[in-house]
């Protein structure tokens, strides 16, 4: 469904001013407003889509939502396809083609969502018209909190290992995918998580084919141009140029496409890493509830931003980077002797400074390992040997260093340069150093959105408030519950305390030997005790501080 609205926002993003609400010549606030009221009417026009799946009455969200979506569907694809009249060029055809293909993607998204409505119209015309006989007529909704997912978490959390993956009987493709990736039945991607990503590729693909499109066809232009001049050496030029640009844009595609999937590998490290209660990615940035509730609303158009802004930085630099490589290395005729001279002088200059910052470096590490340390201890001490030896060292190496300095600030700022460009993308790590990550306004509104994530997803919550839900349905008869809570096959993965609550649908409520309000405040305690990312989230736990409790530490009776 977001997939579908990727190129809107891809023109959103590089075209603000040419959107549906346009005055002549804006200017200053004008132009301001015109953004505001553009956005909105972006926002109104795809509003039907949510609006449809989330209806009361589904069959007639399903049908208007079948009849918007075929609309827009057949309206995308004949204006798409009557554009190809007007195209009268020999190039601009085939431009027109390179770049459709961009948002080939974005069509069958919309195709997807077509079939979608269609498949819930039949369904839903189907329970109308023709009722089951097993649910006499009537639709029995049960909305479960605690899924599968959740379910898998708990068992995960009460007997370690036990749903770890097995390797026996995989497919080569799925041994081969376990190796950079090891999918887990305990966990599930949030649905704006995956649509942000979807998004973010889909406009990565979308730019992509644009671009070398475009690249393409001006080398090809420009030499012909130069070869109908006779300019021979001109036009050997420009085909190395392009070249190397279009590799760079191949290379910056593919890095950028790859750290999107990196990214949602760390994404689930660091929910899980809440769901424990830890948060040792933010360690030095806290943020309160409502401020993370606040930030969190930035994180999905923060992380498409991001994504457009580091695939463009990055194109920018590798297809520098590889055309400069590639003029020198294919047409050194090119270049004036004049520069060529210039660069050797240049580097033999540099290359003595360079020599003894590599030398220096390497005699330091040779005495660490060899000269001042004790052979005879394990390396889990600090010991100096020859101890004469180290001070003597230590005076003669503060000037000594100071070359080798240069040279690691140098490098230093490379590294920085380097590391910045490759990871402006990835809104999950802050590129300002600690103390200044709250500057940092991405990784910000990424932190606040795990937050709110995992408040209001954290596995062992939903477990814990669906026993609760399910304690209420003890009264009822088991002919009146979902069959769904009948069959124990699902529930039993719980575990044993899971499956003895459970499997009070089927005996008579009897009274507790203690307080509805005692046996409350066990369980709570309990759930405190295994959870206790959970105290901060009271209101008695505002001011709490954290100490060391464990089980084992307290001592309860419970009569049986």
């Amino acid at each position: 469904m977001f997939g579908a609205t990727s190129s809107t926002c891809l023109n959103m993003f590089l075209q603000p001013r040419n959107g549906i609400f346009q005055m002549p010549d804006p200017a200053g606030w004008v132009q301001v407003f015109q953004n505001i009221v553009t956005v909105l009417v972006y926002g109104i026009l795809f509003y039907p889509f949510f609006a449809c799946l989330t209806a009361e009455n589904r069959l007639v969200g399903s049908l208007l939502g079948f009849l918007y979506v075929t609309i827009r569907f057949l309206f995308k694809l004949g204006i798409e396809f009557q554009c190809m009249k007007y195209l009268k060029g020999e190039y601009q055809k085939e431009l027109f083609y390179l770049t459709y293909l961009g948002s080939v993607p974005i069509t069958l998204c919309l195709a997807f969502i077509w079939m979608r409505f269609g498949i819930l119209l039949y369904r839903e015309v189907r329970k109308k018209w023709f009722p089951s006989e097993r649910r006499g007529g009537e639709e029995i909704r049960d909305t479960r909190l605690a899924r599968e997912t959740e379910i898998a978490h708990m068992r995960e959390l009460l007997y370690p290992g036990s749903i770890s993956g097995n390797m026996v009987g995989l497919n080569w493709f799925s041994t081969l995918l376990h190796c950079f990736y090891k999918p887990r039945k305990d966990f599930k991607f949030s649905t704006q998580f995956i649509s942000t990503t979807l998004v973010s590729a889909l406009m990565i693909l979308q730019v992509f084919m644009a671009v070398l499109s475009l690249m393409d066809v001006m080398r090809r232009v420009y030499i012909e141009k130069y070869k109908t001049h006779g300019d021979t050496s001109s036009a050997n030029f420009v085909d190395v140029l392009f070249g190397g640009i279009e590799a760079g844009l191949v290379l910056s595609a593919v890095i950028s496409l790859l750290m999107l999937l990196h990214f949602m590998k760390c994404h689930r490290e660091h929910v899980l890493q809440l769901y424990q209660g830890q948060a040792i990615y933010s360690k030095d940035l806290l943020l309160t509830p409502a401020a993370s509730v606040g930030k969190s609303l930035r994180y999905s158009g923060y992380q498409i931003a991001y994504t457009l802004l580091g695939f463009g930085t990055l194109t920018t630099f590798l297809s520098t980077v590889v055309a400069a490589l590639a003029i020198v290395f294919k047409s050194k005729e090119l270049l004036a002797p004049e520069l060529w001279k210039h660069l050797k002088e240049t580097g033999i200059a540099i290359l003595p400074t360079l020599a003894l910052a590599i030398f220096l470096m390497l005699f330091q590490l040779f005495l660490t390992h060899f000269v001042f340390r004790y052979s005879n201890y394990p390396n889990i001490t600090v010991t100096i040997d020859n101890r004469r030896l180290f001070s003597i060292m230590s005076y003669f190496f503060f000037f000594y260093n100071i070359i080798l300095g240069l040279f690691s600030g140098f490098m230093r700022i490379l590294k920085g340069m380097l590391l910045g460009v490759i990871f402006i993308s990835r809104i999950d790590r802050s590129s300002l150093m600690q103390g200044f990550q709250a500057w940092d306004k991405a990784f910000v509104a990424y932190l606040g959105f795990v937050t709110v994530l995992v408040a209001h997803s954290h596995p062992v919550m939903l477990v814990f408030c669906q026993l609760l839900i399910d304690r209420k349905k003890d009264h009822q008869p088991p002919q009146d519950l979902p069959p769904d809570l009948v069959q124990t096959s699902q529930t039993q993965l719980i575990l044993p305390f899971l499956s003895l609550c459970l499997s009070g649908f089927m005996r008579e409520p009897r009274r507790p030997r203690m307080s509805q309000k005692a046996v409350n405040r066990w369980f709570l305690a309990v759930t405190l005790l295994r959870n206790p990312s959970f105290i901060k989230y009271r209101r008695q736990g505002r001011h709490f501080t954290a100490s060391v409790v464990t089980l084992g530490s307290v001592n309860f009776d419970v009569p049986v």
